[in-house]
């Protein structure tokens, strides 16, 4: 590490070593930020680093620093866990080097939002948004995510979560989503996985590719009171319904007790009437039947046959 500069000056490094450094802090030769250098320097309100490329674990924490952009951090392209964790005057972010982030580096950045985030090239899986309570929506202008893991969006309070490029997800990788508002999912490419919407209720809107390789278990998706009133089911093959069991039926949508205007469910237009006739399928689309009945729909010249729909869809139901 290149630490000329800030050893320099001795009064610059005092101030840092007894948290009390303030206002702007610049530097064109430091190359790494080592872990915890100006974490709880309140004061710490903005910082210009012409030549960093990483940034350690906690280097950020509890500080005032308000920007990080291309600007103050043109060369940055890692950053460690928490390196800006708690800092509650973060309000932009927008870092088009940033290729590699662990752990949850804006943990409690509450000022962030969905408008004032842009990581276009991060497309890592790291819990990085934990607690970042003013991001609303994950989409990929804010983060586009290549891969998704379990605890990937732990703690964030998301009510919109669209994922193009996933194509396979872990257990419950949406299931500690923290807050009770309409959520709506959306992984139009995804083709495996299960119980992502575990504890993530009410689920309003759902838009998968297919699932678990084509079978529909009595688990996935929906968890008690999910309350799922759009279903997207995009594969060119009938997606298999294995049991009228389980969460899937007696604690969603589908229960009368729980719902009572049915779901419509948007599929190509060339399997409607054999969703309508399929083992278990049938019985949720039976009008006279024990279920909050299935209403089957192509999905050619629905609103929701591309992709690009609004992102708020759903989210009124």
């Amino acid at each position: 590490m290149n630490t000329v500069d800030i050893y320099g000056d001795k009064k610059v490094l005092i101030d840092i070593l007894n948290d009390e450094f303030e206002g702007e802090y610049v530097d064109d030769t430091i190359i790494t930020i080592r872990d915890n250098l100006f974490r709880d320097c309140a004061g710490l309100t903005s910082i210009k680093l012409a030549n960093v490329t990483s940034i350690g674990e906690n280097a950020f924490m509890d500080t005032g620093v308000t920007q990080l952009t291309s600007v103050n951090l043109p060369k940055v392209t890692s950053m460690s866990a928490n390196a800006f964790k708690n800092c509650v005057d973060l309000e932009t972010v927008n870092l088009p080097t940033v290729t590699s982030m662990s752990g949850t580096v804006f943990y409690g950045c509450t000022k962030l939002t969905e408008d004032t985030v842009r990581l276009p090239n991060y497309t890592g899986n790291s819990n990085i948004f934990n607690g970042c309570t003013g991001i609303k929506k994950i989409t990929p202008e804010v983060w586009p995510m290549h891969s998704i893991a379990r605890g990937s969006l732990t703690g964030t309070t998301c009510s919109v979560y669209y994922l193009p490029y996933i194509t396979s997800y872990d257990l419950d990788c949406i299931s500690n989503s923290a807050n009770s508002n309409r959520k709506v999912i959306r992984l139009p490419n995804c083709t495996t996985g299960g119980n992502f919407s575990l504890a993530c209720s009410p689920l309003r809107l759902v838009d998968v590719l297919s699932v678990n390789g084509g079978s529909l278990g009595s688990t996935e998706w929906w968890s008690a009171d999910s309350g799922v009133r759009i279903i997207i089911l995009r594969s060119q093959t009938l997606i298999s319904l294995s049991s009228l069991t389980g969460n899937f039926v007696a604690n969603s949508t589908f229960n009368p007790n729980k719902y009572t205007g049915g779901v419509d469910i948007y599929v190509p237009s060339a399997l409607v009437s054999s969703y309508e006739n399929a083992t278990n399928w049938s019985a949720l689309a039976d009008p006279n039947g024990s279920y909050n009945t299935a209403r089957f729909h192509a999905l050619e010249g629905s609103k929701y046959e591309n992709h690009n729909y609004s992102y708020d869809e759903g989210l009124n139901l």
